[in-house]
C-alpha cells in the first residue's frame, strides 16, 4: 500500500535543566557553611546547590535562592546562572520569568555558555523579555560556538525558517550537522527531512533514510514513522514490510497517530 511520509521539520526545543555543580559535598557541609557565612562566593554557590538538591540539608528553595543571590551579587557567574534556573523552574509568573531573564543575562554577558543558551531561548519564546528572534540568534550563536548541542540545533531552526535571520538552508544544515555529531535527535530528524524534500541540497532518499534511522534509533517518533513508511514503500531502502511495521510500532508506542493509523489500515487489510 502507498503510505505518506511526514517530513515536517521539528521546531525549537528548550533543553533540560542542569545546575552549576558545587565544590563541596554533604560531608564538608560545616566547612562550606563557614566559608559561605564568611563571604566566600564559591562556597555560597555550593551551599545553594546543596539546598536545591537536599544534599546533607533539608531541601529548601528559599535558602537556595538566598545563598545564590549572595554569591551572584559578588559577581559569581555560576550563581547568577543557578539563580536564573531557580526562578525559571520555580514559578510561571511574569515576575519570576523576568528575574530569570535578568540573571541569565548577567551570566551570559560573562560568557556562561548555558546561560547564553537559556537567554537565547527566552528571546525565542518571549519569556521574561520581549520576543526577539534576532537577539535570540546572537545568544544562541554564542553558545553554539562553544559546542552547546541544543543551541546548535535551535540556531539551525532559526536559519531553516528565517526567524531573526535571513533564511539560509546551507547554514541551517551546517548547524544541524554540528548538533547531529552529538546525536541530537531533532537535528538528525531535520537532516532527514532536508534530504527527503531536497531543501537546499540535492534530493536523496537514501541519505534521508540514513538520518531518519539515526534519529529513530534514539527514540524520535517522527523519524521512526518516516523510516517505517520508507521501508513499506521501498524508498531509499530495500522494501521490507516487516521492518517497516516494526518501526511504525515503535512510533505508535510513543503516541504517533499517523503510525497507528497505518498499522490499523495494514491490520484491516490482512
Amino acid at each position: 500500500m502507498k503510505t505518506l511520509v511526514r517530513f515536517a521539520r521539528v521546531g525549537l526545543v528548550l533543553g533540560a535543566l542542569g545546575f552549576f555543580q558545587p565544590f563541596g559535598h554533604a560531608a564538608d557541609l560545616d566547612e562550606v557553611r563557614k566559608a559561605a557565612e564568611e563571604g566566600n562566593a564559591r562556597a555560597q554557590n555550593s551551599l545553594g546547590v546543596l539546598y536545591v538538591k537536599g544534599d546533607g540539608v533539608e531541601q529548601d528553595a528559599k535558602e537556595a535562592v538566598r545563598w545564590f543571590r549572595r554569591a551572584a551579587k559578588q559577581g559569581h557567574v555560576g550563581s547568577q546562572y543557578n539563580l536564573g534556573l531557580l526562578y525559571f523552574a520555580g514559578s510561571n509568573s511574569d515576575r519570576a520569568k523576568q528575574e530569570a531573564a535578568k540573571w541569565f543575562q548577567k551570566a551570559a554577558e560573562s560568557g556562561h555558555t548555558k546561560a547564553q543558551y537559556r537567554l537565547g531561548m527566552f528571546y525565542v519564546q518571549g519569556s521574561g523579555v520581549e520576543q526577539d528572534y534576532a537577539t535570540a540568534a546572537i545568544w544562541l550563536r554564542s553558545a553554539a560556538d562553544e559546542n552547546h548541542t541544543e543551541a546548535q540545533y535551535n540556531l539551525g531552526v532559526l536559519y531553516d525558517n528565517g526567524y531573526g535571520l535571513e533564511q539560509d538552508l546551507t547554514k541551517a544544515r551546517g548547524w544541524y550537522l554540528k548538533a547531529a555529531d552529538q546525536a541530537h535527535p531533532g537535528a538528525l530528524f531535520n537532516l532527514g527531512t532536508i534530504y527527503f524534500a531536497g531543501r537546499g541540497t540535492e534530493q536523496d532518499d537514501a541519505e534521508a533514510a540514513h538520518w531518519f534511522r539515526r534519529a529513530a534509533e534514539r527514540g524520535h517518533s517522527g523519524a521512526q514513522y518516516n523510516l517505517g513508511a520508507m521501508y513499506l514503500e521501498g524508498r531509499g531502502v530495500a522494501k521490507d514490510d516487516d521492518t517497516g511495521i516494526d518501526w511504525l510500532r515503535e512510533a505508535a508506542k510513543q503516541g504517533h497517530a499517523n503510525a497507528q493509523k497505518i498499522l490499523d489500515q495494514i491490520s484491516a487489510g490482512s
